[in-house]
């Protein structure tokens, strides 16, 4: 959530809402306000204990953006799932030979590489 959006106080009991509310002379805050009051001074507000006050700071921290793959990286990431696979199945066919595989699988016909002897 980006600091400068609205506070949810949606999230809170009616107690919480009136404290924080009454501690912005009954406006809805921002994140970034909320998360400017320290601490001590929220544990000295009431109806605001440490259970409430760690939601409220969890609140205000925002999550770090998802790291983008490149092309590069992505390509070595399905190459390392395909060699996965491959080693799965060959597992697989030495388990349970001939028709039994087949039979485990949830697509067993329709997977032709589990068929004969490739290895």
């Amino acid at each position: 959530m980006p600091l400068d959006e609205p506070f949810p106080l949606n999230l809170f009991s009616a107690q919480v809402r009136i404290a924080i509310l009454n501690e912005f002379n009954g406006r809805c805050p921002s994140l970034q306000e909320v998360a400017e009051i320290p601490d001590d001074h929220w544990l000295a507000t009431p109806a605001i204990g440490p259970v409430v006050l760690r939601k409220i700071r969890t609140l205000g921290q925002e999550a770090p953006a998802p790291r983008q793959m490149t092309d590069a990286e992505l390509l070595r990431r399905l190459g390392f799932l395909q060699k996965e696979f491959q080693a799965i199945q060959r597992t697989i066919r030495m388990k349970y030979s001939g028709n039994s595989a087949r039979s485990l699988l949830p697509h067993g016909p329709r997977w032709p590489e589990l068929q004969g002897d490739e290895a």
